[in-house]
């Protein structure tokens, strides 16, 4: 999970993001969250988890457990970075999507996430997905 720990006063970001994808859905790797437009509802209490993916970070007794990363979605600032994450991944079904956050942006650094990207690359977290695609 990403070091979120600042928040900004940016309204908008535009980030990359690393994720699964099954059929016409797309699925966040680390909390298995389906990525779609709207309000991100917190990860533990969402209904629509993709049981398969990894939950790492989101439970309080996790070592990497960020509370300020409730109820947001995370991306890359750079395109180059998630690709670098991409291929770190062992699923195959693993893709790109260049998502517009909204709501209440955060700031952090890549602590924690692969041991390839270096920690201090910019992650920014959003309450908001206000429109994604995916990309190459």
């Amino acid at each position: 999970m990403c070091n979120i720990r600042k928040k900004t006063d940016k309204e908008t970001v535009t980030v990359y993001k690393a994720v699964i994808k099954d059929g016409e859905n797309y699925y966040a790797f680390f909390s298995g969250i389906k990525i779609g437009v709207g309000t991100v509802k917190p990860q533990i209490d969402a209904d629509y988890v993709k049981n398969i993916y990894l939950y790492r970070g989101y439970f309080k007794h996790d070592s990497i457990y960020n509370e300020n990363m409730v109820g947001k979605t995370s991306g890359f600032a750079k395109h180059k970075t998630a690709k670098l994450l991409l291929s770190e991944c062992f699923y195959t079904e693993a893709v790109i999507l260049k998502m517009v956050l909204g709501g209440e942006i955060w700031e952090g650094n890549a602590e924690h996430i692969a041991c390839e990207i270096n920690p201090s690359e910019v992650v920014y977290a959003g309450t908001e997905i206000l429109s994604f695609e995916e990309v190459k």
